[in-house]
């Protein structure tokens, strides 16, 4: 137990710790109106406080054994739940928009949608990487590289001049990369 003692006086309420004797009620008083104001200051801060350490605690939960798309999905959900936190705020402080607080937790809330969008990319990624080894080992092949050859169709395809396939060896059988990616990103701006 702490070594509390009561203001102004000298002999300790209970316990037996090294908490100074001079602590006073001010000092409580100061942090409760300290994290008060952050509340109101920054309530995206407030929002998002955990985040950092769910990620951690996600990560260190992790074994090297388990599937990594799990992880991902684990990243994804937490960014989600704590988006909605933000996006909650926003909406109670809507009345406000000039103010910096809720200027804050607007760029905030579109960090955490990058964020969000950007972990269900990498999983759905992931995936389909995992489903292109599973197809080339299951045709004897274990080579994959990226070519950057580009023919005529693959610009109305793609909308840009930049074309890349992914070319199997042996065998001339190719998929095509920025098709995929533009496909998963389209799946989750939804």
């Amino acid at each position: 137990m702490a070594n509390f003692a009561a203001p102004g006086a000298n002999k300790p309420l209970r316990g037996t710790s090294n908490v100074s004797a001079d602590f006073k009620a001010a000092d409580v008083t100061t942090s409760i109106c300290a994290s008060s104001e952050l509340a109101t200051e920054h309530p995206a801060v407030v929002a998002t406080a955990g985040m950092h350490t769910e990620f951690m605690e996600a990560y260190n939960a992790y074994t090297s054994g388990e599937d990594v798309v799990t992880l991902v999905e684990k990243y994804a959900s937490l960014c989600k739940s704590y988006l909605a936190k933000v996006i909650e705020v926003t909406e109670s402080i809507g009345y406000c928009k000039d103010e910096p607080a809720w200027m804050e937790a607007m760029a905030c809330r579109t960090l955490l949608t990058e964020e969000l969008n950007t972990w269900k990319l990498t999983g759905a990624l992931l995936c389909d990487r995992l489903k292109a080894d599973e197809f080339m080992e299951e045709r004897g092949h274990n080579t994959m590289f990226v070519d950057g050859y580009r023919e005529d169709s693959d610009r109305e395809n793609r909308g840009g001049p930049h074309g890349y396939r992914l070319v199997r060896t042996p065998g001339a059988i190719s998929g095509r990369l920025v098709g995929k990616l533009r496909g998963a990103s389209a799946r989750y701006r939804r």
